[in-house]
């Protein structure tokens, strides 16, 4: 269900992965897979403000997905380095 999402921000093309993103959180806004991919879209856009609110809502979702928690400390050193979360986590072989 996520992949069309994946793929998108693995190209980096992140108006098409948020697009898709928002589509599966309109549909689903209890997918906290999908928040979070929505989250990494927005903050490659360079929205973390927005990022924040889907990544808090993926956490509230899930808080025992550990790797959500890692995304929220990644983002918040991103913000601190002036930068994205996608410019830290390019080098990532899984988003």
């Amino acid at each position: 269900m996520h992949t069309p999402i994946t793929e998108a921000l693995e190209r980096r093309d992140a108006d098409a992965a948020r697009q898709l993103a928002e589509q599966a959180v309109a549909k689903d806004p209890g997918d906290w897979q999908a928040q979070r991919l929505l989250a990494l879209a927005l903050s490659m856009q360079g929205d973390n403000s927005a990022a924040h609110v889907h990544l808090d809502q993926a956490i509230a979702l899930a808080p025992h997905e550990a790797m959500l928690h890692v995304q929220r400390a990644t983002l918040l050193l991103a913000e601190a380095r002036g930068g994205k979360l996608a410019d830290i986590a390019a080098g990532a072989h899984h988003v």
